[in-house]
């Protein structure tokens, strides 16, 4: 058994994100044992490392994170375990800091074949545990040979960027790798064009990282060359780079495993100015016989930094230029090995394509979308491919939906996919986006194409989101207490939907101070439209000031949704005056509610509770009257009524309320009347076709208990002073409301 530990940064942006983007990694903290780790990221593959046709080794990966700013020490132990129990164990050590990616991972392969679970533990250095994570059922073999020979080529990518606090990108990183592992002690020379001619400017050797850099290096060219013990690297090219403090450049060229397939054939190149990347950077490659192999500028999008990338170079030695632009200032020349591929990334596309909708609703448009398609493949072998789709509507530009599908295709079959069925949650012009990724999310190919679709309200799983409007609206004021002076504004409307159904909508008004843009009051409704049915509601609303009003009217459907809104501004009405006549004080319900409830929980509603807050224009005391009068709503009868006095002052927050039960069940009306001390009325309202059960433990039930004075007596004390004292009492074994009136002849 063996285990390997690697560190992998993706270069492309693993220099040029840290260094450009991360202005210190000096620690500016210490580490405390309070301080969290976690796996920030974590994943495994397994693979055949001597290509024997099984696979015979895992590898786990992760980016260990920490709240620290500052460096942490941890060890991540991997436990392995079969069937029988326990079988092995790898661990490395690590120093994280917060805020810098890392990628490490421990490769392990059994001596027989098995089934394995792996268990993954972080601890930090006070040998706390931090996180963990697993993954099980995962057959292995042995290796029956030993691996393919190695590429022991080393490749020295060249970075120029900020490698310290003062941001300028003057900092020279050059970076000697094997495929991703650092050679130390790679020898570098470094060289300084004067103006007139070459001159030495530094030497030195890679560190443990396989880094070597020069600090603060003036603007200008430098040239430099590499050797490992004595040998010079680089197929002995000079290579060429360029620091520019003016424009404060950073460039950064080499060779990467790009896609993830094992393979570090991949040349990427990236250019950052004003801390943003270029897009019209330019890049050309040339094989060992001097031809152009690629060219390109740096336009590939990579999680929005553009980048020049060339994926899958066949195994050899390439040389490079990067330049500003194309035609442009030469920023980077060099050499750049590719260690090939050991995996073949095959072409995959979409070999055919159709789909096919259905009217379920049968009105003659669709409302329903399925999409078959046949991928292929260049390989005649089984490769895995993903599909994805995405529907959007044309008419707003929205996303409506997507899904994706996993499939195993072959080169030497046809193959007939769909997809599921799908509904538009709205009536559209729909397009679909159909993208193909291979095994290695390699994107591979697409197609789209646009179709109407309708919204079937009528089937069971639609959630249709139906388009509401006002397609007419209109106002007038009105004289509603007969003094000439107009103080109520009745606003009608016409609310259509684009649904031929009945859907139910609220319709709200808010009223606005005109020169102020104060709230002042709010009224609602609720109406039931169909499809473009012309029908007119109207809600009004009474000023009790004299002054200009603006007025919001919006509507929201049956599911809370936002549909319309228009606004009618400057609207004057005058204080209405009152029953009194005009200079009459004005008083009204600031706000009133009946709502129903079940007070005896015998599952009937047998209550009904009207609460209210009744305001006036006075700044002073007012007495008023609340009258309640209650009916049979079938015979019209009436049945019960009650008066309470109160005084307001003002427009005072004050709440009261009165609660009411039947003698029998039935419907019922309440007409709620607002006086003044005068007598005046001076507010109304009525709550019509209650329904109400009595309450089932008795005191105005179905039967009709006797209640009776059990005593009572009288005194008279001083004499002109009569104190009349009861005790009242009912045959019901229950709570029972009752009234006691003193008639005085």
């Amino acid at each position: 058994m063996y285990s390997i530990d690697s560190k992998i940064g993706k270069q492309v942006l693993a220099w040029a994100l840290v260094f450009t983007l991360v202005l210190s990694v000096i620690p500016t903290a210490i580490s405390d044992e309070s301080d969290d780790e976690w796996f920030w990221d974590i994943d495994y593959d397994v693979y055949d490392e001597d290509q024997d046709g099984a696979d015979d080794t895992i590898e786990i990966g992760y980016d260990p994170d920490t709240t620290c700013e500052c460096d942490i020490d941890i060890i991540v132990y991997i436990d392995i375990y079969d069937e029988d129990g326990y079988v092995d164990y790898i661990y490395e050590e690590y120093t994280i800091n917060n805020g810098e990616g890392d990628w490490y991972t421990q490769d392990w392969t059994p001596d027989y074949n098995g089934t394995f679970d792996f268990y993954v533990e972080m601890y930090d250095e006070w040998n706390n545990l931090e996180d963990n994570w697993s993954v099980t059922d995962v057959e292995l073999s042995p290796m029956t040979g030993s691996p393919p020979a190695s590429d022991d080529t080393i490749n020295v990518d060249n970075y120029v960027g900020a490698d310290d606090e003062d941001e300028v990108n003057n900092d020279i990183v050059l970076f000697a790798h094997n495929e991703d592992d650092g050679i130390e002690e790679v020898e570098i020379s470094v060289e300084y064009f004067n103006g007139l001619t070459w001159a030495y400017y530094a030497n030195g050797t890679t560190n443990d990282d396989g880094e070597y850099i020069v600090k603060n290096a003036s603007s200008g060219e430098y040239r430099w060359t590499a050797s490992d013990n004595g040998t010079d690297l680089e197929e002995e090219t000079v290579s060429y780079t360029e620091v520019d403090t003016v424009n404060n450049l950073s460039h950064q060229m080499g060779v990467e495993d790009w896609d993830y397939a094992g393979d570090y054939d991949d040349f990427y190149g990236v250019i950052f100015e004003d801390d943003d990347t270029k897009d019209d950077g330019y890049v050309e490659v040339y094989d060992e016989a001097g031809e152009l192999y690629d060219s390109g500028n740096t336009d590939h999008d990579y999680y929005g930094y553009d980048i020049y990338l060339l994926d899958d170079v066949e195994k050899g030695n390439y040389t490079f230029n990067l330049y500003y632009e194309e035609d442009g200032e030469l920023l980077q020349s060099g050499w750049l090995h590719s260690f090939g591929s050991t995996s073949t990334n095959y072409e995959e596309w979409f070999e055919d394509w159709e789909y096919e909708t259905e009217d379920t609703n049968g009105d003659g448009v669709a409302n329903s979308i399925i999409t078959i398609y046949d991928p292929n493949t260049e390989c005649n072998c089984t490769i895995d491919i993903e599909v994805d789709f995405s529907a959007y509507n044309n008419d707003t530009g929205d996303y409506d939906g997507g899904d994706y599908y996993n499939h195993e295709i072959n080169g030497t079959e046809v193959d007939s996919f769909e997809t599921d069925e799908w509904s538009p949650s709205k009536n559209g012009n729909y397009t679909f986006e159909f993208s193909l990724y291979d095994e290695d999310w390699n994107y591979e190919d697409h197609f789209n194409f646009t179709v109407y679709l309708e919204c079937d309200e009528d089937s069971n799983d639609s959630d249709c989101d139906n388009d509401e409007w006002f397609e007419d609206w209109d106002y007038e004021t009105e004289d509603n207490d007969e003094d000439n002076l107009d103080d109520t504004i009745a606003i009608s409307y016409n609310p259509d939907t684009d649904c031929d159904c009945e859907i139910e909508v609220e319709v709200d008004i808010s009223v606005y101070e005109n020169s102020t843009g104060d709230w002042v009051d709010s009224e609602y409704d609720y109406h039931i439209i169909n499809g473009t049915e012309e029908e007119y509601f109207e809600q009004a609303w009474t000023s009790h000031n004299s002054s200009s009003y603006d007025f919001e009217v919006y509507m929201y459907d049956d599911e809370w949704n936002n549909e319309d809104s228009f606004w009618i501004y400057n609207v004057y009405l005058y204080q209405t005056s009152g029953a009194g006549g005009p200079g009459d004080e004005d008083e009204w319900f600031d706000w009133i509610d009946a709502y129903t409830y079940d007070d005896d929980d015998d599952g009937y509603d047998d209550t009904a509770d009207i609460g209210y807050d009744p305001d006036t224009t006075c700044d002073c005391d007012i007495n008023i009257t609340l009258v309640i009068d209650v009916y049979d709503n079938e015979t019209g009868y009436w049945i019960n009524g009650t008066e309470e006095d109160y005084t307001i002052y003002s427009d005072d927050d004050d709440y009261w309320s009165q609660d009411w039960s039947p003698e029998y069940n039935g419907t019922f009306d309440f007409y709620v009347e607002l006086y003044d001390e005068d007598g005046n009325l001076e507010d109304e309202e009525e709550y019509l076709n209650i329904s109400l059960h009595t309450r089932s433990s008795g005191g105005g039930g179905d039967e009709d208990y006797d209640e009776y004075f059990y005593s009572w007596d009288y005194d008279v004390y001083p004499s002109d002073k009569i104190t009349i004292g009861y005790d009242p009492d009912t045959e019901c074994d229950c709570e029972m409301e009752i009234y006691v009136y003193v008639d005085v002849y």
